[in-house]
């Protein structure tokens, strides 16, 4: 009776996880991106202007300054970021996928797997799928362990058979622990990425901000306060395949780990200057000082 009621649970156990990794991975290939807001949009006006402009970059800088909406980072070269293929500025965060021909919030990578990016709109999903996979593939590879270690010691001599259990078992044994082991490395670096509230392409390269360059931390709340930037405040929705990140995936909370001031975070929020781009990128930040 124990014996049945142990393969119930274990079953039970099996299938939940399946349906969570399953759902996971669909949510995460069929999630539409959330389009990029009119407020970065140039209007056909300025649009016919632009073309005609004698110099574009210029006419990029001054339109940028009457944007209604705060837009504080920039370019590696120090320029204002403005897509020329989706004719719009660039929220904070948003990178333009050339795979997928557009613009996209919060943009972590391309991938591969889900033949989709990965971004503001389904990171959740892509990561409970990661997730999930290894721990589907860690708890089957255990269930069936005493089977597999059955038939390695059933000789006295220690010599490898399979006459106590079914080949597939020993097979499912080793494809789950090369599945947990290849699918466990790209977790753990996720799992930093969100701890620290970055993105591949921010942990590759640190952003650079109308008034700091090369902050590598500029996102970096706290590790609660990250996880609840991914996974929303409800730790039992945080597990499920759910929409529940934080923000509109065009504006982000800044860090005050770095000891960043009240000004240094309201400057991001300010329009512009007539500074150029070029001046802005290459002036030395105001030393911070740790509270």
């Amino acid at each position: 009776m124990l014996t049945c009621v142990l393969i119930v649970v274990l079953l039970l156990i099996g299938h939940i996880l399946i349906f969570l990794q399953y759902s996971s991975f669909i949510k995460a290939i069929h999630t539409k991106h959330s389009p990029i807001p009119k407020q970065f949009h140039l209007t056909q006006e300025q649009l016919r202007e632009l073309d005609d402009a004698e110099d574009e970059k210029e006419y990029i800088r001054e339109a940028a300054k009457k944007l209604p909406v705060p837009v504080s980072m920039l370019s590696q070269s120090g320029n204002i970021r403005y897509c020329s293929r989706c004719r719009l500025f660039k929220p904070d965060r948003c990178h333009h996928c050339s795979l997928c021909n557009r613009c996209v919030l919060k943009m972590d990578h391309h991938c591969p797997w889900i033949n989709n990016c990965v971004g503001y709109s389904n990171y959740k999903f892509f990561f409970l799928f990661l997730f999930y996979t290894v721990t589907l593939c860690l708890y089957t590879g255990l269930s069936s362990l005493s089977d597999v270690i059955r038939a390695w010691t059933h000789h006295s001599n220690g010599s490898f058979s399979v006459s106590w259990v079914r080949f597939n078992v020993v097979f499912l044994f080793f494809m789950c622990l090369i599945f947990a082991s290849g699918a466990g490395f790209l977790l753990i670096f996720h799992i930093y990425l969100v701890l620290k509230n970055k993105t591949t392409l921010e942990s590759g390269r640190s952003p650079n901000f109308t008034f700091r360059r090369n902050w590598a931390s500029a996102y970096d709340l706290g590790w609660r306060r990250n996880l609840q930037q991914i996974f929303g405040t409800s730790l039992f929705i945080g597990f499920l395949p759910i929409a529940s990140s934080l923000g509109d995936g065009c504006e982000y909370p800044m860090s005050r780990m770095a000891g960043a001031s009240e000004e240094t975070q309201a400057q991001r929020h300010q329009p512009l200057t007539d500074e150029s781009e070029e001046e802005i990128y290459n002036r030395e930040s105001t030393p911070l000082t740790i509270p």
